[in-house]
């Protein structure tokens, strides 16, 4: 039986009374109720008496779909930890990706030259001289940038062939989720691994390289690139306007060109100061969180540079929102704001020793403590935390600290990590360590 169904059944028996003959019969109902409608079971019992002994057996109810749930919980924790900081992180990925000279145009404007290995390059001459042609076009260009990227993921022979794992798939060079893999393929292709044709990005983003509105242009505007930057344009004069302008749910940005566009794909990898996270989390809490909650930002740096993947950090910010404040109270009622009270969170963002952390702390205003007891948070994972490890897992770590009211004390407690076991990354035992007092419960992710 399902969590709903165990609590369905709950309210039913509570409101009722069992005789012993209906006792047996309720037990059989709940055995067999897998291939049975929850309806059914409703109309079976509706007229069952005795309260008391109804309890006992809603009781032994609730410890069985207790121990189903924390089954299918723990099922849906991902099997596999995948390391973010390795030599293989998602992180020198996009590094990676970033430096390349070919790859790094599609996340940068360009301008009428660049430097490669000390030697000038017109870009056009540039892409020209690999491709062996003597005429630009977004085809050509498109058909390098597929390529090279294939190259940067896969590991190759001497040759140059893909090498293959056990199983007869490519084998990376690089451990980045699917998602990545995908979001990137979409947007330099149109079209995932499967050759199915899809979107890009929260915007859900149809332009892409090789968009037969695009290549049709360059075919009629040749030597000229889709995105150049300010300069460029002026020169140039011809550059590509998207058809379907939008607004960047990143930032509130209006995507107009293919040079902006390039933009917003960079800006879905690379915090720096002018993508920092601040100003990315003030339009977020701007557009998204504003109602009940005070946010302040306190140790939070601008300066830094991080590669990861930018739209997942700040699902993953949701997430942490949404289970310290409209998840909380649906599940406690005790956590209900009174009159004129409002949750506070306090945004950290900071590096220490080269690792660099990003914390999300509530204050309730009148319970702040959490609100299960600390090897409850080891033992029960429990389904909002199973979804935030499934966001987390090959973008950080993910820790949390809280002060746990009955027991008087303050844990830190490991909820996604990994290590080393000789053969691959696996998830780390959760642990707790007792710390000064939090003043309420904080979601720490290291990210770096």
């Amino acid at each position: 039986m399902s969590k709903n169904k165990y609590n369905f059944a709950y309210e039913l028996l509570s409101s009722s009374r069992v005789t012993p003959e209906q006792k047996k019969r309720i037990l059989a109902l709940i055995a067999q109720e897998r291939n049975e409608d929850i309806v059914l079971l409703e109309n079976r019992i509706e007229n069952l008496e005795k309260k008391e002994e109804a309890t006992a057996i809603v009781e032994e109810i609730k410890i069985a779909g207790k121990k189903e749930e924390k089954v299918e919980v723990e099922n849906a924790l991902p099997k596999n930890y995948i390391n973010p900081f390795g030599e293989k992180s998602l992180s020198n990925f996009l590094l990676a990706y970033n430096q390349d000279p070919l790859l790094k145009y599609t996340c940068h404007e360009v301008s009428n030259s660049f430097t490669i290995d000390d030697k000038d390059y017109n870009f056009i001459d540039y892409i020209k001289e690999i491709a062996k042609t003597d005429v630009y076009t977004v085809r050509v260009h498109q058909q390098l940038l597929q390529k090279r990227f294939e190259e940067l993921l896969c590991e190759v022979d001497k040759n140059g062939n893909k090498r293959a794992n056990e199983e007869g798939k490519k084998k990376k060079k690089y451990f980045i989720s699917n998602n990545i893999e995908t979001l990137i393929l979409v947007y330099l292709t149109g079209k995932n691994s499967n050759g199915k044709k899809k979107e890009w990005s929260s915007n859900n983003i149809e332009m892409n390289w090789a968009n037969e509105e695009l290549l049709t242009w360059s075919d009629t505007h040749p030597n000229c690139v889709p995105h150049p930057d300010k300069t460029l344009k002026k020169k140039q004069k011809d550059f590509y306007k998207l058809e379907k302008t939008f607004i960047s749910n990143l930032n509130g940005e209006n995507i107009q060109d293919f040079s902006d566009l390039a933009i917003h794909f960079k800006c879905l990898f690379h915090i720096r100061p002018d993508n920092s996270l601040k100003d990315l989390l003030e339009y977020r809490n701007k557009t998204k969180w504003g109602q009940n909650i005070d946010f302040t930002f306190s140790k939070f740096r601008t300066d830094i540079e991080l590669f990861t993947d930018v739209d997942k950090l700040l699902q993953i910010y949701d997430e942490i929102l949404r289970i310290s404040t409209v998840e909380l109270i649906r599940t406690n009622s005790k956590y209900a704001l009174e009159e004129n009270e409002k949750h506070k969170i306090i945004l950290s963002f900071y590096e220490v020793e080269k690792q660099i952390f990003f914390e999300i702390h509530h204050i309730h205003p009148h319970y702040p403590f959490y609100g299960k007891s600390s090897n409850n948070v080891i033992e029960r994972v429990g389904e909002a935390h199973t979804n935030l490890i499934n966001k987390v897992n090959g973008i950080a770590d993910l820790y949390i600290q809280a002060d746990f009211n009955e027991e008087n004390k303050s844990y830190e407690i490991n909820l996604w990590d990994g290590e080393w076991n000789g053969e691959k990354y696996v998830p780390k035992k959760r642990k707790k360590k007792e710390i000064t007092k939090v003043d309420g419960v904080k979601y720490k992710l290291r990210l770096k």
